[in-house]
């Protein structure tokens, strides 16, 4: 009986140190939780301030790209107004100088009209005049005539020649105006369609970059968790060397007590450590439930992610709000009317008709 009541004896002191023990793990447990959600709460105010200055950041380049454009395109109306006002102005002098030479052409058509009748009429008297002149001053007199005729007709041909040239050459500097502008037109073209190119591969590379930023913090989100729970198991199997110790240390005292009521003593002492037991069972059972709790969170957030690429065809991290209520179908949570609504104004609040994987997980877990 001595012997057996001074092995229950330390049972008796386990109760008080079992309870103190499992309220300093209990509030330190539920201040890491708090501390957890502290964090967490942090960094999805980070991650949204920083897509809000993201979004604002490119609606101020947009507009400044866009008053560029404008800018552009009016001094392009500009120019083509003036090239057209200089095209006008060459068509009409060069018209007005084609009608210089059509009445300077008729003029001198004229003037050896007059000429002619001139000269046949000077003939013609000479010929009545002079009835007995010879052979030869009438050959002479109609070489000299055939040499006047020849001469003039040869310079009006030479004036038409000369205003067929200035024609030619004059189509031929309007083709080539023509052509340089199309060219220089062609080349702004080109430009403008290289850097609009290169700020397409510039945003596209950027929302590669953020989609693999959102993955690694995913990444380490879940390594942080991992770490609290091993932190966790090491706390308990601290807490539960630290009992052991204590145990040992207070067993030779108590077997020096003697207890006069063995048969009583005995069954408190049989009660408490039942109750002792059960508290540590049920400690036990609620800490594997946390970390079974957590990697079943842990193997959400990847069935997530997986079905979140299945319909993020472009691998942008990005996908469009018409495929959300099929993905919500998908993980088991079907929205329709105005839940489904209120879910799509909740997750994409800048009416921008897409959805990013950071914003849907966080408004899943919430």
């Amino acid at each position: 009986m001595i012997s057996s009541s001074s092995q229950m004896a330390p049972g008796q002191l386990q109760p008080l140190a079992g309870c103190s023990q499992a309220s300093l793990a209990a509030s330190l447990a539920e201040e890491k939780r708090a501390r957890k959600l502290a964090e967490d709460d942090a960094l999805r105010l980070y991650n949204r301030i920083r897509q809000l200055q993201k979004e604002e950041e490119r609606a101020d380049r947009r507009i400044k790209q866009t008053k560029q454009r404008a800018v552009s395109v009016q001094q392009q109306q500009r120019h083509l107004l003036e090239r057209m006002s200089e095209k006008a102005a060459r068509e009409a002098a060069l018209q007005a100088q084609l009608e210089r030479q059509v009445a300077e052409n008729q003029k001198l058509k004229q003037e050896h009209e007059r000429i002619r009748q001139q000269v046949e009429s000077r003939l013609l008297a000479e010929k009545a005049s002079i009835a007995a002149a010879t052979k030869e001053q009438r050959a002479e007199l109609a070489a000299e005539l055939e040499a006047l005729q020849a001469r003039s007709l040869a310079a009006v041909v030479a004036k038409k020649e000369a205003v067929k040239q200035q024609q030619a050459s004059g189509a031929t500097k309007l083709q080539q105006h023509k052509a340089a502008k199309q060219a220089v037109a062609h080349q702004e073209y080109e430009r403008r369609l290289k850097e609009e190119l290169e700020v397409k591969a510039a945003k596209e590379q950027e929302i590669a970059d953020l989609a693999q930023l959102e993955m690694q913090l995913i990444t380490r989100l879940k390594l942080k968790q991992q770490q609290q729970v091993q932190a966790a198991r090491q706390l308990e199997q601290a807490v539960a060397m630290r009992q052991s110790v204590r145990k040992s240390q207070q067993l030779p005292s108590q077997r020096v007590r003697s207890s006069a009521n063995s048969r009583p003593s005995t069954a408190a002492s049989c009660g408490s450590i039942a109750g002792s037991r059960g508290r540590n069972s049920s400690s036990s059972m609620s800490q594997q439930q946390q970390a079974q709790q957590q990697s079943r969170d842990g193997a959400a957030d990847e069935a997530v992610a997986r079905a979140f690429s299945s319909y993020d065809d472009s691998a942008t991290g990005m996908i469009p709000t018409q495929a959300v209520a099929d993905l919500l179908a998908d993980l088991g949570m079907p929205l329709e009317g105005d839940a489904l609504a209120l879910a799509l104004a909740q997750l994409d609040e800048q009416r921008s008709g897409t959805v990013s994987f950071g914003q849907f997980l966080l408004w899943w877990k919430e």
